[in-house]
């Protein structure tokens, strides 16, 4: 199928994820990941199949599931390959960032691609996060278009792009949540080429976790810390003094997984918290989790050389 959609077929796709071969019981559910891995905002490629791949393996495979019980189903993370690059964008490069470099293939569209692609609205630009529910967004349209901004049916303001096609709005008091704002020319019934939808997540609070839950006691290699904060996409990071322990995102949802990168050695601990969310926004929560790492680390055992009982190399004197 693969090969169908990027070599053999004159007009197919550019990228594509998928299994090389049959998939098992736990397919569908590795499925599932890859299309919330846009909801957790990835926008690249590569970073949506790392970002299946990863919570596949955090949420099945490292977990009391029956998924975890079954070594058979782990090999799904070698059979969902990526083919294409993985730097690939979906839903286009934002025009600030071809100039730097990213997405240089498309950065000279020929003028017939951009007339039937770019639409009466384009190249808009908007920060994807803010802590402050202000947002200020630019970008271009047809000289002395009057661009409407609607949630939902709801109008939140309008601007008009000057002589040389750019405008430039700012809009404040927005509450915290997904904002899904639309931008149309106002007083006509827009087209589906001449609206662009942007999101915008507003994150005016600071970042907190609840639902903290890890063992008191556990031997070591077995220490797991599972919470929740508001904010998806959150970064938590759970560190020992000033030593960073374990860090990782929250997920759609905001709930988070965190595994010592290492096993820890014997004895007590006590772990500070430190949440950012993609607003910028930081929370320390100091001397938050305790935890007490009882047994010893245990090192594989080298395997044992089995002597050569071979004729040829017995001798009279072994």
């Amino acid at each position: 199928m693969a090969e169908h959609f990027l070599v053999d077929s004159m007009s197919g796709a550019v990228g594509f994820i998928g299994a090389h071969s049959g998939t098992n019981v736990a397919g569908p559910d590795l499925c599932r990941l890859f299309p919330e891995a846009w909801d957790r905002g990835h926008r690249r490629l590569g970073d949506m199949w790392n970002d299946a791949l990863t919570r596949f393996i955090n949420t099945y495979l490292y977990a009391e599931h029956t998924y975890a019980k079954d070594s058979f189903q782990s090999h799904h993370i070698h059979k969902y390959l990526l083919f294409g690059d993985p730097s690939l964008r979906l839903g286009g490069v934002p025009a600030d960032q071809v100039r730097q470099g990213e997405g240089a293939a498309v950065s000279h569209p020929s003028p017939d691609a951009t007339t039937q692609y770019r639409g009466i609205i384009s190249r808009v630009r908007y920060p994807s996060a803010t802590g402050t529910g202000s947002i200020r967004i630019t970008g271009e349209a047809q000289p002395g278009t009057t661009v409407g901004l609607y949630e939902g049916r709801r109008r939140l303001g309008e601007t008009q792009a000057d002589a040389s096609g750019r405008f430039a709005i700012q809009l404040a008091g927005l509450k915290d949540g997904t904002h899904a704002i639309t931008l149309r020319p106002a007083g006509r019934k827009a087209r589906s080429l001449d609206a662009r939808t942007i999101l915008v997540d507003v994150q005016t609070a600071s970042p907190t976790a609840t639902n903290l839950k890890y063992p008191r006691t556990c031997a070591p290699g077995r220490f797991v810390l599972t919470g929740k904060t508001q904010y998806d996409e959150t970064w938590v990071e759970l560190f020992e003094g000033k030593v960073l322990v374990a860090g990782d995102y929250a997920q759609h949802g905001g709930t988070f997984v965190l595994r010592p990168t290492s096993p820890l050695s014997p004895g007590p601990y006590t772990f500070s918290l430190r949440l950012v969310t993609p607003a910028g926004r930081s929370t320390v929560l100091k001397r938050a989790v305790s935890t007490t790492i009882t047994g010893t680390i245990t090192q594989p055992a080298s395997p044992s050389r089995r002597p050569i009982n071979h004729p040829a190399l017995r001798t009279a004197n072994p």
